[in-house]
């Protein structure tokens, strides 16, 4: 079966929809009970918020949200958007300060070498070489935060370092490369595993036109490999965390290459193409796990629809909720998960169409839907960026339409999902009007002669 198709689609947190009268009421006319239902939350918001000052400025009331957290989820409403880069930018620092060293982005590690690199102090890379293989999130905004990441870092004992991690499993070139380098001069076995894994790793799952690809026998004999590194790894002393992170998500992006290659994940239908993100999910809740695991605190940076905890009922797909990576660290951590989300009412994303025609552009996110959690927001605070916890607040507790803009966004039901808030999310941070993210320019591309 090929493929190719929906490469792109993988890395995104929601893909295509049904119809939009299979969205129960997240597009569409709303039900009276749901505009009413609205207006009670937002009478219930203007009540409970906290205004949000200039992002520059510390939140006074975040030490105490984070106390006794292991991993905080940053989630945001899409990738594309300036004001949340500089709201995340602004909390970064203020968690780093208050402990949180480890940042989980939602991304493969092949992306972070130069940014890790960057930030360690190396001579030799520009801050927009480092940012540049970080696709949608290459913006001068990022630009600034991973000049303070390196600042930082200059300064900080080395216990105290800013380290960042790639935690998604869609690409596995780096991590079976880190097997290598742990694994490639043992034992005759080990030596044998690696290989099997390279030879997976040279092809893809993707059929790329005229490129080798991965055939089901190819996929068999990698998990059979990890399952031997997987048992040197547990017979040592020590196991290096990178080790056991990057063989985590070499296994979990095998079984997802087996499950497609199976006929279990039709990647050719839209709306069961979405079972895929199980795989994506699982695998990132399993790597910050593991970070929190060995004693770190750490920053999870994701969409929102991987960082809540579970209360997204519908998204346009069939979304398996059970396992998003958020609903996994909860049920894992408990209470020292803190889901927090990123909202905005009407403005400008940074996004691609969904026929992918154009590349990264400039889009209309357009004003909230009637009854939808966002005019709820917007309603109470229509100039006015704010806190909202959600924790006990019966308001919250009904279903809501809710705006998840992925990677792709025409401001349709495509970008919507019907969700609880309270169960999905601790707090939300809403900005009223938002700007699309400044995406730094790609290098031209050398013509082929």
């Amino acid at each position: 079966m090929r493929i190719s198709k929906l490469f792109t689609l993988l890395a995104l947190p929601l893909l295509a929809a049904p119809p939009p009268s299979h969205v129960l009421s997240a597009s569409g006319k709303p039900f009276p009970l749901q505009i009413e239902a609205s207006h009670m939350l937002a009478r219930a918001i203007r009540a409970k918020a906290k205004p949000l000052p200039a992002f520059s400025q510390d939140l006074a009331f975040l030490p105490s949200l984070v106390q006794g957290k292991q991993v905080v989820g940053l989630g945001e409403e899409s990738h594309g958007t300036s004001e949340f880069m500089a709201l995340q930018a602004s909390l970064l620092r203020q968690l780093v300060a208050l402990g949180f060293r480890d940042l989980a982005l939602e991304v493969s590690p092949d992306q972070l070498p130069q940014l890790n690199a960057f930030i360690k102090g190396t001579p030799g890379i520009s801050v927009e070489d480092a940012v540049l293989p970080l696709a949608i999130r290459a913006t001068r905004e990022w630009v600034d935060t991973v000049s303070w990441m390196r600042e930082y870092n200059t300064k900080a004992p080395s216990g105290e370092r800013i380290r960042v991690w790639g935690v998604d499993a869609l690409d596995i070139s780096h991590q079976v490369k880190a097997l290598q380098e742990a694994f490639g001069h043992d034992t005759p076995d080990l030596q044998r595993a690696v290989s099997d894994l390279l030879a997976y790793a040279s092809k893809s799952i993707f059929a790329p036109p005229g490129g080798p690809v991965v055939t089901e026998a190819d996929a068999q004999k990698a998990l059979a490999a990890t399952g031997v590194l997987g048992g040197a790894l547990a017979a040592r002393k020590e196991t290096p965390l990178e080790s056991r992170m990057a063989l985590n998500s070499v296994a979990r992006q095998i079984e997802f290459a087996l499950a497609s290659l199976q006929g279990n994940v039709d990647l050719e239908d839209p709306a069961q193409s979405t079972l895929n993100t199980g795989f994506q999910d699982r695998a990132m809740a399993e790597a910050i796990r593991m970070l929190a695991g060995a004693g770190h605190k750490v920053i999870y940076l994701a969409h929102n629809a991987h960082v809540q905890r579970g209360g997204i009922l519908a998204n346009g797909g069939y979304l398996p909720t059970e396992t998003m990576c958020g609903t996994l660290l909860s049920m894992w951590l408990r209470d020292h998960y803190l889901a927090l989300a990123m909202k905005t009412g009407d403005g400008t994303v940074t996004a691609a169409r969904w026929d992918f025609q154009g590349g990264l552009q400039t889009m209309m996110v357009g004003k909230p839907q009637s009854g939808s959690f966002e005019a709820a927001l917007q309603k109470a605070f229509p100039h006015r960026s704010i806190f909202l916890d959600l924790r006990g607040m019966p308001e919250a507790r009904m279903a809501f339409p809710e705006r998840l803009i992925p990677a792709c966004h025409e401001a349709d039901y495509r970008s919507m999902a019907l969700s609880v808030p309270e169960r999905a999310y601790d707090g939300v941070f809403f900005i009223p009007s938002t700007h699309a993210s400044r995406v730094l320019p790609r290098p031209a591309k050398p013509e082929v002669k």
